[in-house]
């Protein structure tokens, strides 16, 4: 059984399908379930205490320790202002009652001398609250900003200096199916398999820093005014009368009760769903990733059901968290209610029996232990932000706290430049992939000739001499860049070493030995940026990195010179200033690969490594770069990978390798002195029939064209645009009505939320009536049996409306909160499912990387779902509060009512409204530096061996540093004046106290108010004040989900239209005919095809050659429906291409890419991915074999089991690409493309997978872009592509009688001319 990882021994659990039924059949049941439970308890590490909580401070620096000082004393000051109120409230009550007392001594003008200057106290206590108020969240803002920053950049730097087997983990932690069964009911699941994902650390690097942020923030200073208002009111209470006090603090033991049944169940619910979230990312940016991959399989299907199945989970989770909230919340505001019908209750008697003398008393106590017990419900929103950032932190500082076998950024070690020139030797290496489960008993390099596993032999043992060329050919994955792998130490052997001058490398400084050597690998990246932004980074950690740009363009140029790439970058209207796109996507393959030898060769590196580095360079073209290399190469150690064996002939040695083994070496003469042996054949393979006459009659110069640059098609849409421009005028109230209305099909939840909503909200008016009328009883005074039994009456009814408050508050808070896990639910499936069914072009645009997709798949869902929860909750419940406490006032006491809310309110409303066009903008800042962010992790860590080969480490650390320091810059500049409205929303409650009182004041002096009307005026102002606050406190979120809504509409539109079914049951394949197109991306002044005209039959195998960059991928693009011509027709068996259905005609296209992309999982899922799931295994292997890649499989440990890896890590390039080959060939397509399909293949599979193409070819039409000539003799027919023209068809006979433009390509790869 799987084992369920731990700091422990793994436990293992046994079930017994067969054991008889009853008692012990039970009882094995129940201990499985306890055991599977804590072993995955144990896998998931859930300890989500507030040790991470101090961790996270600790980052904070000597400038933020002294901000976080000033904040903590602002905020206990202004947490303690509204307790202090209460002493200066019970001195205005004993006035009120002492002046309408009959007999009473204090004359009009006393009594308006004490009020007026009681309400200058509560003026002078606003002012101070509201600076206080200000101090306190910009420190605290600021401060969080700061520190959340560093924790990313130190999270940066911790996934940069881990070794590889942190982002290639392979080991295989899903739990068997018969011990799934047993935690789905418990509802436990495995951990993420890779913290090294870029999905995973997407959503470190943008959500849960965030989480981070927030939770550091103002929360922070919420819970000291909270803590400071519940010590205070408390404190208070207890000197104006400690037994009143001691009973009504009763409150605190129950209220700590609730929180601590409650709150670590919300906590563990919250960590299992931000656990569910980093899966969901994972397989998100995966597939965005892999965008062209997956739409041509129609494989979104299956990425939209996985994704489905984690969000569901998620959902589960939630659902949970609402019951355990609801229930949180209803119990505290019970208690909170109750607590004041127990201070009415007892202080009536008290003062019945001479406890208490002066009635002021009572309501002293009475508002302190209302702000103490508010101060205790303050700390529940931002102590629930604490524990979320908290539980949370752990994915970051388990990356943090991970030490790497090899430090990629480690400074110890010896500087390579001392060392003595001398040869580079692999002595007796053994060598297998770490972190690949059984794999890791397969030895890749030193095994057995026959099984690489097993009995071992000596070892490896190879020297490349200094200052000389060594080549490595054999099949695909006989490891050759297993070789180069440990060259760069990506990994260290098991046994033996590598020396450079007899010095072991694991002694040199690792970034010094990496910066020594120049490398061009299989599958060149390119990051976003210019061309000159790309190969100048080649200098990065070398003397050349500080140079002056006039200096680096210069050997930018000369380094393009030697690359052969300056013709096709001086044909580019802004040349080196050229975007590339994302992953390079603007270039064609070739063109990437001349931008990659540029760049390893710039900075003229003593040790030149090129593994496969002219496999996509048309024969021309490598002929001219080969030649370039080989000048180079002379002089310095040279180690070339290469299955087109006339790239390496020159070699000063050619080592043949097969299964980790050394079969033969020597010169390519000597070696093809042996007619029998294993280089001889590989050239056989790949011999070229030229006819009798092979000397070249004059020179054509095909020029190169640049794959054109892409943008969004809806750009230059104008119906489209106009739709966008509609979305993004959406005003935002429309916007959020709009997905309210969505939600209507969750009426029954949505109806009783209203109803607790509009229950809690009416509460509050109501209370306050209770209030005013508890405060009538004190002018029965006089009369002590009238008072006691108003005093008593009145509590009960205050214990009644506890009661009521609690069950309304509970219901709110469920009914929102499914409605919110429901909606949230809906709308993530809805975002993953808009997103992959957008068109190419969409992926092709700038911001629309797959790191920065990835974070909106999991930010805007959430935002959403947040403000469909309880902030419509809030939001209704303040408007109903607002409106009953507003015609509560009017209609009891107008003339008071009408000044102080038009005094106040529309304050609060005017600074709500900045504060959201405020926030919204800050939002917008947030959101930018999010999809930066997730940009730059997954692109670095997508690419991390070209970024570890570079030492581009510490450049991208320090990029990624200036990019958040600016975003810390934007946030003080908004927070220095949105802290304002914020203090003053605050606030204004005390400055509406003071005008009740002074205005309130004189009507009563007056007469024309009682004690009753005034207190019933002034508590539903001040109620109704503090609802418009809470109600534009929600702002952040408003503005947040406001975005995210606008984000989401326009993800839906653009999808594909429906349109004909295909004829799958065609026989002999599809006719294939392009009339008068005309192509370009768009953007672009010229068009890459102008009038194209081009027929291939049914059935034919065609084949299209020409240099990089003429358009041959674009016209497979076309034909996969990846992007539509501007002009003239494709048809497809005589109809239109774009009559039919996209899913129903790639369904019958199968598309084998340049760069073949696997996914996480087994070897027999990356096959079916395009099938049904009812495929049968027969079809798999039999695909396979066609493929010539199941004897590779069946001899792996675990077979057709055995896992890929992200992006097929775990196989080697040719590995890869014939499993791709054999996805393609299981669909049985009708229409099969291949583009370059066999560039990865050793020569000896190429021949046997080539065979299989053209046993494949009976009953399909075959479209195949090479470069390799040898692979495409056999064609029906060759087009000849030059500038996005044909300039020459026919087979391969007819074309080299022509000797033209085909024929001189010939010539280049001949490897005898």
């Amino acid at each position: 059984m799987e084992k369920g990882k731990s700091g422990d021994n793994d436990t293992k659990i046994r079930v017994e399908p067969d054991a008889p039924p009853g008692f012990f059949e039970r009882f094995r049941k129940e201990r499985a379930k306890a055991e599977a439970g804590k072993g995955i308890r144990r896998a998931n590490d859930q300890k989500p205490g507030l040790g991470n909580y101090m961790r996270i401070m600790k980052y904070g620096k000597g400038f933020d320790r002294g901000l976080q000082i000033v904040g903590c004393m602002a905020s206990l000051i202004s947490g303690a202002v509204f307790p202090v109120m209460t002493v200066f409230f019970g001195q205005v009550v004993d006035n009120f009652s002492e002046y309408f007392q009959e007999g009473s001594n204090i004359t009009m003008e006393e009594f308006r001398r004490r009020i007026n200057a009681l309400s200058f106290i509560f003026v002078y206590l606003f002012l101070g609250k509201l600076l206080m108020g200000y101090i306190s969240m910009v420190c605290f803002r600021y401060t969080a900003a700061r520190i959340s920053t560093l924790i990313r950049q130190a999270y940066l730097r911790a996934v940069f200096s881990q070794d590889l087997t942190f982002f290639d983990k392979l080991k295989d932690e899903t739990i068997p199916q018969p011990q799934l069964d047993l935690l789905k009911e418990q509802d436990l699941l495995p951990p993420a398999n890779n913290n090294g994902s870029p999905g995973t650390i997407a959503i470190c690097i943008t959500t849960i820093t965030s989480l981070i942020q927030g939770g550091i923030g103002e929360k922070v200073g919420g819970i000291l005014q909270a803590l400071a208002q519940m010590i205070c009111g408390f404190s208070i209470a207890f000197s104006r009368h400690s037994k009143l006090a001691a009973v009504c603090s009763t409150i605190l033991p129950a209220i700590a009760l609730v929180q601590a049944v409650c709150l670590p169940a919300l906590v563990k619910l919250e960590h299992r769903i931000v656990t569910q979230d980093a899966r969901a990312a994972d397989v998100a940016e995966e597939v965005l990733a892999s965008i062209r991959t997956t739409q041509s399989l129609n494989a979104h299907h299956r990425a939209e059901e996985q994704y489905q199945k984690i969000v569901d989970t998620a959902k589960s989770f939630g659902v949970k968290k609402a019951i355990a909230e609801a229930c949180s919340t209803g119990l505290t505001f019970f208690v909170m209610f109750a607590s004041y019908s127990l201070c009415f209750f007892y202080g009536v008697r008290l003062f019945r029996d001479g406890g208490i003398q002066n009635p002021g008393v009572i309501v002293t106590v009475y508002f302190a232990v209302a702000f103490g017990a508010s101060g205790i419900i303050g700390l529940t929103t931002p102590m629930t932000a604490i524990f979320r950032a908290s539980a949370s932190s752990g994915l970051i500082f388990k990356t943090i706290d991970r030490k790497p076998l090899i430090d990629a950024l480690s400074t110890e070690g010896r500087n390579p430049d001392d060392l003595p020139s001398g040869d580079l030797a692999l002595n007796n290496v053994k060598f297998s992939y770490p972190e690949t489960g059984k794999r890791e008993a397969v030895h890749v390099l030193g095994g057995t000739r026959d099984k690489a596993g097993g009995n071992l032999g000596e070892g490896l043992s190879l020297k490349f001499t200094a200052g000389k060329t060594t080549a490595l050919v054999g099949k695909s994955g006989c490891g050759k860049s297993s070789i180069v792998a440990l060259l760069e130490r990506w990994y260290d052997p098991q046994e033996g070493s590598i020396t450079i001058s007899h010095v072991d490398i694991k002694s040199l400084n690792l970034r010094q030995w990496r910066s020594q050597i120049g490398l061009v690998i299989q599958e060149p990246y390119l990051f976003s940026g210019t061309i000159y932004f790309n190969i100048s980074k080649g200098l990065v950690g070398t003397q050349w990195e500080n140079e002056s740009e006039d200096v680096k363009r210069k050997m930018v140029i000369e380094a393009c010179e030697q690359a052969n790439a300056v013709g096709f970058i001086d044909s580019l209207p802004k040349r080196y200033d050229t975007e590339v796109g994302n992953h390079g996507l603007k270039l064609s393959g070739g063109q990437k690969q001349r931008i990659a030898i540029a760049r390893s060769i710039i900075a003229n590196p003593k040790i030149l490594i090129l593994d496969e580095a002219t496999s996509a360079v048309d024969p021309k073209n490598e002929r001219i770069v080969q030649n370039a290399l080989e000048k180079i190469s002379e002089g310095r150690t040279t180690i070339l990978i290469a299955h087109r064996l006339s790239t390496v002939k020159n070699a000063d040695n050619i080592v043949v390798l097969d299964s980790g083994n050394i079969v033969e070496s020597g010169t390519h003469q000597e070696l093809l002195a042996h007619p029998e042996g294993a280089y001889k054949q590989l050239i056989d393979a790949q011999s070229l029939l030229l006819g009798e006459d092979s000397e070249s009659s004059h020179k054509l110069v095909i020029s190169d064209s640049i794959h054109q640059n892409f943008e969004e098609v809806i750009e230059v849409n104008p119906v489209i645009m106009s739709t966008e421009e509609k979305i993004e005028r959406l005003a935002g109230c429309k916007a959020i009505s709009k997905v309210l209305w969505e939600q209507r099909r969750h009426w029954i939840l949505l109806v009783l939320g209203v109803i607790g909503t509009i229950g809690a909200g009416a509460c509050i008016p109501v209370g306050s009536v209770f209030f005013a009328l508890v405060m009538g009883t004190f002018t029965f005074i006089g009369d002590l049996d009238a008072f006691v039994q108003q005093g008593y009456h009145w509590s009960t009814a205050y214990l009644i409306l506890a009661v009521g408050v609690g069950a309304c508050r509970f219901l709110m808070s469920w009914m929102f909160q499914l409605i919110s896990c429901n909606a949230g639910n809906h709308y993530r499936r809805e975002y993953f499912h808009n997103i992959v069914r957008q068109r190419i072009p969409f992926f092709d645009k700038e911001r629309n990387t797959a790191g920065a997709l990835t974070s909106h798949t999991s930010h805007d869902p959430v935002a959403i779902q947040d403000l469909l929860g309880m902030a419509v909750g809030f939001a209704v419940m303040s408007v109903v509060t607002l409106v009953g406490s507003c015609t509560l006032s009017l209609v009891l006491g107008w003339k008071m009512a009408i000044v102080c809310i038009c005094s106040v309110v529309p304050l609060l409303i005017v600074a709500g409204y900045v504060r959201i066009k405020i926030e919204m903008g800050f939002v917008k800042d947030t959101m930018k530096v999010f999809g930066d962010s997730a940009a730059f992790a997954t692109e670095a860590v997508g690419a991390y061996r070209t970024v570890s080969s570079l030492v581009m480490e510490e450049d991208i650390r320090s990029r990624y540093a200036d990019m958040l320091d600016s975003h810390v810059k934007r946030i003080l500049k908004r927070t220095l004046y949105s802290s304002i409205l914020y203090s003053a929303s605050e606030s204004l409650t005390i400055l509406a106290t003071a005008l009740c009182f002074w205005y309130g004041g004189k009507l009563m002096a007056n007469g024309e108010y009682g004690m009753f009307q005034f207190f019933i005026v002034y508590m539903t102002v001040i109620q109704g004040s503090e609802a418009a606050g809470n109600f534009f406190g929600l702002t952040p979120n408003v503005a947040t989900a406001i975005r995210s809504i606008k984000r989401m509409f326009k993800l839906r539109e653009n999808h594909p239209e429906p349109g004909d079914k295909m004829d799958e049951n065609s026989r002999g394949g599809y006719e294939i005919e392009f009339k008068d197109v005309s192509f370009g991306y768009p953007e672009r002044g010229n068009s890459l095809f102008n009038g194209l005209n081009l027929k291939i039959e049914k059935g034919q195998f065609a084949a299209i050659v020409g240099a990089s960059g003429c358009g041959k991928s674009t016209l497979i693009s076309i034909l996969e429906r990846f992007y539509d011509v501007n002009g003239g027709r494709v048809l497809i068996d005589g109809k239109d291409i774009t009559s039919f259905d996209m899913e129903s005609y790639r369904d019958c296209v199968s598309l084998v890419a340049q760069e073949p992309v696997l996914y996480q999982g087994t070897v027999s899922y990356n096959i079916k991915l395009g099938t049904s799931d009812d495929k049968p295994e027969s079809s798999v292997i039999q695909a396979c074999k066609e493929a010539y890649i199941h004897d590779f499989i069946t001899s792996l440990p675990e077979g057709y089991n055995t896992v890929c890896g992200s992006k097929g890590i775990g196989l080697s390039g040719g590995q890869k690409q014939r499993v791709a080959i054999a996805r393609a060939l299981i669909r049985d397509p009708k229409l099969l493309l291949l583009d370059e399909a066999t560039a990865s293949l050793d020569t000896k599979s190429e021949k046997m997978v080539q065979k299989a193409f053209e046993n494949a070819a009976e009953g399909r039409t075959m479209v195949v872009v090479a470069h390799r000539l040898s692979t495409i003799q056999k064609a029906d027919v060759i087009f000849v592509l030059d500038e996005g023209r044909i300039v020459e068809q026919g087979d391969h006979a007819s074309l080299v009688k022509k000797r033209g433009v085909y024929w001189q390509m010939c010539l280049a790869q001949l490897l005898d001319n």
